[in-house]
């Protein structure tokens, strides 16, 4: 497993990360619990980036761990429950059965924070997570794309080659190729807004005929 970071002016550089995975599951985030992740987070990343860097991710799992006050989920034992109310302050009786609970810490619960972001914003930079399925807002997985293509063809599935193979791989995604997919993404982006914009004015417009032709 390669876990790594890229800007506009390429690879950053220390923020490599590699490790074996413990199964073989197909599925690399299972093998990057919340512990790996947050230690390679605050260290090598956030150590090796420019001041105030917008760090944009993904919604993996281990991306979005709810902060340690989040409000408990409809699973959350009784006890949970009954900690976060008088900890916020917030009424409640202790006659009342574990749905009341819940929906009172949910009527109440101030908008969900999460631990990466924490982190990042401690060490002055902030995090950006664009829509879910919308890899091409994510320029990083092009160059993972680029990264993997002469892994296959010069792999044999061992270790000693792997090693041996991998900063070849990554030296093929040069910084002018991260600078150009950044830019693209940015295109992307506008195109989206643009289309937004679109819509909003297509449904203020049907609104408009709607209330029109139900007052005729």
């Amino acid at each position: 497993m390669i876990v790594h970071a890229m800007t506009a002016a390429g690879w950053v550089q220390g923020a490599a990360w590699v490790c074996e995975a413990a199964k073989r599951t197909g599925d690399d985030h299972g093998q990057m619990p919340w512990e790996n992740c947050s230690t390679w987070f605050a260290d090598p990343l956030l150590p090796h980036l420019p001041a105030r860097s917008l760090i944009i991710l993904d919604h993996a799992p281990d991306h979005t761990v709810l902060g340690e006050d989040a409000v408990p989920t409809p699973q959350s034992r009784q006890e949970p429950l009954c900690a976060w109310l008088p900890r916020h302050a917030l009424p409640w009786t202790p006659d009342m059965v574990k749905p009341a609970r819940y929906e009172r810490c949910k009527k109440f619960a101030p908008a969900p924070t999460l631990r990466l972001d924490h982190v990042a914003e401690a060490a002055g930079h902030s995090m950006l997570r664009p829509p879910q399925s919308h890899p091409a807002l994510q320029p990083i997985e092009t160059c993972w794309g680029i990264v993997k293509n002469p892994m296959a063809d010069q792999g044999d599935f061992t270790t000693r080659n792997f090693h041996h193979q991998w900063p070849m791989a990554l030296s093929k995604v040069k910084p002018s190729t991260c600078s150009k997919l950044i830019a693209t993404v940015v295109e992307q982006e506008e195109k989206y807004w643009a289309e937004d914009a679109q819509l909003s004015e297509y449904d203020v417009d049907a609104i408009a005929d709607e209330e029109e032709w139900a007052a005729d």
